[in-house]
């Protein structure tokens, strides 16, 4: 009898913490999408500023196709003044992927990792050894704990526990 009366009372309180729960998460929500609208708006006239200004290079670029764009920045051309050309696609310059070290990227993500280090580094050979090094340092702590696992397993089965 004393089972079935705290389970009536427990089943309201459960409900009352699942609807208080997502009345914080709707409050929580509603919050982040008021503070984040100015995110989301743009002033169109400098973006087209900007982007005349790179649509100029592209047209010069295009009619004149033994010019490159590293020629015109070499030879300090006005199109391109005032404008920096990053030969790194991601726009990393010197740092590392995410802010994550090369070593933690080759250790958690294994070659996987190592591949994304080397493509977002531009081939950086101390970066993408230091991935290498965390890759195989990984792999190694991976099969020790493997071998560990499997002889607790083993040792404990042959023990009867």
């Amino acid at each position: 009898m004393k089972n079935v009366f705290l389970g009536i009372i427990n089943k309201p309180i459960l409900n009352m913490k699942k609807l208080l729960l997502l009345c914080l998460m709707i409050a929580g929500f509603s919050q982040i999408k008021a503070n984040d609208a100015a995110l989301f708006s743009y002033d169109r006239n400098a973006m087209e500023t900007a982007i005349s200004s790179i649509t100029a290079i592209e047209n010069f670029v295009a009619q004149n196709p033994e010019i490159s764009i590293n020629d015109l920045t070499k030879t300090g051309n006005l199109l391109v003044n005032g404008i920096e050309i990053s030969t790194n696609p991601f726009g990393l310059n010197g740092e590392t992927p995410l802010g994550i070290p090369p070593f933690l990227w080759g250790c958690v993500f294994t070659w996987v990792g190592l591949l994304v280090v080397y493509i977002a580094s531009d081939n950086d050979k101390e970066l993408t050894k230091k991935a290498l090094f965390g890759c195989i340092t990984g792999t190694v702590a991976y099969v020790v704990f493997y071998f560990v696992l499997w002889g607790a397993i083993f040792t404990s089965a042959a023990s009867g526990i």
